[in-house]
């Protein structure tokens, strides 16, 4: 009810307030991914302090898909122009009605995001919705025919690694282009420069 009021946006559909809980911190079954090489590598590394290894997790959204929906594809399920009717509803059942007492499917599904949000664009997201089995991403993974890879990053490597994202532009302001990313991307700045 209070969203709306606080959001600049239009009205929009069930999946796009869901994308848009997820990229503003509410408790969803949404996994975030990107298209975006640096950007995964940016969110591996944000938050590390150096003392354990990163790690980025990649991902072939349309094996995925493939087989879960037996369909290769991955679409805009709450998109309103440009998918079918039938496509969308394949999806249907990891984002159910409200007050449904149907149970969710077990595996988890790739979905894009309509570009309700800027932060959703400039991150180049793009998610997993998951079922009912919390660890399912680990059980396909152990599958012999599994398209998803762990690629680790030494921690020793993080600082440098930080230090050249930002030199590529890649920061806060961004991956977060809002408020909010500005004022801590000036945080780290003085924050670099009195430790200097």
């Amino acid at each position: 009810m209070r969203a709306p009021g606080l959001a600049d946006t239009g009205s929009l559909n069930s999946w796009e307030w869901y994308f848009m809980m997820q990229h503003f911190g509410a408790p969803t079954r949404l996994l975030d991914w990107t298209e975006g090489a640096l950007i995964a590598l940016y969110f591996a590394v944000r938050d590390s302090k150096g003392d354990n290894d990163a790690a980025i997790w990649i991902l072939d959204p349309w094996w995925l898909n493939k087989r879960v929906v037996n369909e290769r594809e991955v679409i805009p399920p709450g998109a309103e122009i440009g998918i079918s009717t039938p496509d969308s509803d394949r999806y249907r059942p990891w984002l159910p009605d409200r007050y449904s007492t149907d149970k969710l499917p077990t595996l988890p599904v790739a979905v894009y995001p309509t570009h309700s949000a800027r932060r959703i664009s400039t991150q180049r997201s793009c998610f997993t919705i998951h079922g009912s089995d919390e660890d399912a991403l680990e059980t396909l993974a152990g599958e012999p025919d599994a398209h998803i890879a762990k690629v680790t990053v030494p921690r020793t490597e993080i600082p440098t690694i930080k230090e050249q994202l930002a030199v590529a532009g890649v920061d806060e302001v961004t991956i977060f282009p809002d408020l909010d990313g500005l004022g801590r991307y000036l945080s780290t700045v003085l924050q670099s420069e009195v430790d200097a």
